[in-house]
């Protein structure tokens, strides 16, 4: 539905990257953070460095805090502000980056809106495709932006 609202790609399919971007974070905005994607994210993050970002984050009410395919000059999944973290998650589903500097763009982004916050770009993808695009944008340090987010390999 969120999907929809956004007009995401036209024609939404079942099961495509946008419906369930839209879907899955969609229903996660309303229960607590504490208690709903935050435990989600711990979990699933590597390096698990990354993850203690998210310590400090308690959140009751976070639904204003997320916007979907924020258009700047480029498009995330999702941006989420909290008071001093801001995240970006990228949800890849069958698919690789849609530009080489697409992280690159991200990276631009953040700094550009977040000032002295903590920043993080997430990258939910299937291991293969996560592995894959994290060694080729971050440990092989190709993208000189990502490495100002002192991501160790």
């Amino acid at each position: 539905m969120i999907a929809e609202i956004h007009n995401k790609s036209g024609v939404i399919t079942k099961g495509s990257e946008d419906e369930l971007t839209g879907n899955f974070f969609g229903s996660l905005r309303y229960p607590a953070f504490n208690k709903g994607l935050k435990p989600i994210l711990k979990s699933s993050i590597r390096p698990q460095k990354c993850a203690a970002l998210l310590e400090r984050i308690y959140e009751e009410k976070w639904d204003d805090r997320i916007e979907f395919w924020l258009q700047d000059t480029c498009e995330p999944d999702i941006l989420i502000s909290f008071d001093d973290l801001d995240m970006i998650i990228e949800v890849k589903y069958k698919s690789g980056l849609s530009s080489e500097d697409q992280l690159e763009k991200y990276g631009d982004l953040l700094i550009r809106r977040s000032g002295d916050k903590d920043k993080v770009i997430f990258l939910l993808a299937d291991d293969k495709d996560a592995y894959r695009i994290y060694n080729e944008n971050v440990t092989n340090r190709k993208k000189a932006c990502l490495a100002r987010f002192h991501l160790d390999t």
